[in-house]
């Protein structure tokens, strides 16, 4: 019950959200996420948490929906989680203006060749697209071109950083510079006509990225084509350096070079440009192979519930699964019972709270009553010690009237002995039963019981202790 409770939550909230709760479209919601999840091996909980992630984010709720198979492939194919996945597809719909689920499916196919092309993997462009797609957006550069350039490009960047992070971050930069009357006013004292130059680009058919870089690279080429050698011979250096500090050193070493006719004085812009300088042809190589990629969603997932992990995943999601599916069947009852027991609780607090002098009367009574019962136990804890105590001087007893038979004559000293015979049991360990029925000593528990009859041994020791009496007095 708790389970199906759980996905209920989800699929619920996503109802409120659009509008929909209590309707037969929820109820339609619910089924589709099973089988979407079902038939793409992951958790129906992680599959509605990461739709309802795009509603929350602003989406509607139909074109959310539309999109659990593409989440639920990228997901496990790609080895990212579904709340990076729903990220990445928000930012894909919000800023790359994509909003259908074919759509969708190719702009995760291009991004999922892209992250096998290189280096920068797809859990790594699924954490950067969101922040740099709204870079690209206020470029102007919208649709599948925003996400094949985007992903070409930050597998460019990983020539020459140790990071995807890194990466990420000099590309964020470079956007920051694109426009910018600090990068128009440096063009203008080298002699460039800066934007005449990104109109000529931007004909061609180049985007806005593309075209900045183009300038960038014609002008270090042309202006000084040593330095520009000295460039591309650095950026090759550096994609053969694994080791973070070695990188940095290499970096800092190469910025007195890399001054670009003081085009741009941030590290990381130039660390940008050199890659681009390095690898434009690599760029156009993946930028068009990515958008020609077909299937690999459907292959990688495939091939990734293959494994033995995977299997035994999808044996607990199974499970889940079966949960849900009982839990659900016994929600109606389990819900009234739950709405009794409520009930029941919301009246005694309103009983008590309209009635507090009965609620302290009842109290009392109730540590009153807990008093006693505490006390009982306390009363048979002190009587049970008691008879222990008289147990034990009942044996000393015995010894006594042992050691009398040897002393006393005749008669008296054989009495004597039979006396504590009976209280010491002759050599038997000495018992004190307190429920012995029928027992005139306190249910002294004494030998020679026969037959196991309970009132044997107590008939013979009542006899002897009669005899003793008459002999002693």
């Amino acid at each position: 019950v708790k389970v199906a409770a759980d996905f209920q939550a989800i699929i619920r909230d996503i109802a409120i959200k659009g509008g929909f709760a209590n309707t037969a479209q929820e109820r339609d919601v619910a089924t589709g996420v099973r089988t979407s999840a079902d038939k793409n091996g992951i958790s129906r909980d992680e599959l509605a948490a990461a739709i309802n992630q795009l509603v929350s984010g602003g989406m509607d709720a139909k074109e959310a929906i539309n999109y659990a198979d593409v989440i639920a492939k990228f997901s496990i194919g790609q080895g990212s989680t579904p709340e990076e996945t729903a990220k990445m597809i928000r930012a894909i719909s919000q800023n790359a203006q994509i909003k259908d689920a074919a759509g969708m499916n190719k702009a995760l196919e291009a991004i999922a060749y892209l992250g096998q092309a290189g280096n920068f993997e797809s859990p790594d462009m699924a954490k950067a697209f969101p922040g740099l797609l709204a870079e690209m957006q206020k470029l102007g550069i919208v649709g599948q071109e925003s996400v094949t350039q985007l992903g070409a490009m930050l597998q460019v960047q990983m020539k020459v950083t140790g990071s995807a992070d890194e990466a990420a971050n000099n590309l964020k930069n470079w956007f920051s510079k694109i426009g910018s009357d600090e990068t128009k006013k440096n063009y203008e004292k080298a002699g460039i006509d800066y934007e005449q130059s990104m109109k000529t680009n931007i004909a061609q058919g180049w985007s806005t990225l593309e075209a900045s870089l183009a300038i960038a690279k014609y002008y270090v080429e042309r202006i000084d084509p040593k330095k520009a050698e000295e460039i591309k011979k650095f950026a090759a250096s550096m994609d053969q350096v694994s080791d973070p500090a070695k990188r940095q050193a290499q970096i800092a070493a190469f910025e007195e070079v890399m001054k670009t006719g003081d085009l741009f004085n941030d590290m990381q812009v130039k660390a940008a440009l050199t890659a681009y300088m390095q690898n434009s042809d690599l760029y156009a190589k993946l930028k068009r192979e990515a958008a020609e990629s077909n299937g690999l969603l459907e292959k990688n997932l495939n091939e990734r519930r293959e494994t033995s992990k995977r299997k035994w995943a999808e044996v607990g999601n199974a499970i889940n699964d079966a949960l849900e599916t009982v839990g659900d069947a016994m929600r109606p009852v389990t819900d009234r019972v739950a709405d009794a027991v409520a009930g029941v609780t919301r009246f005694s607090t309103s009983l008590a709270k309209m009635n507090p002098t009965v609620t302290t009367t009842v109290a009392t009574v109730a540590a009153a009553l807990l008093g006693l019962r505490t006390l009982g136990a306390a009363w048979k804890i002190g009587k049970g010690a008691f008879d222990i105590a008289r147990g034990t001087i009942m044996a000393r007893g015995a010894g006594k009237l042992g050691g009398l038979a040897s002393i006393l004559p005749g008669k008296a000293g054989e009495v004597a002995g039979k006396a504590a015979d009976v209280l010491g049991g002759a050599g038997v360990q000495r018992v004190f039963v307190v429920n012995m029925p029928g027992g005139s000593f306190g249910g002294a528990d004494v030998p020679g019981g026969t037959g196991g009859k309970p009132g044997a041994g107590g008939a013979k020791a009542g006899g002897r202790l009669a005899r003793l009496k008459d002999g002693a007095m």
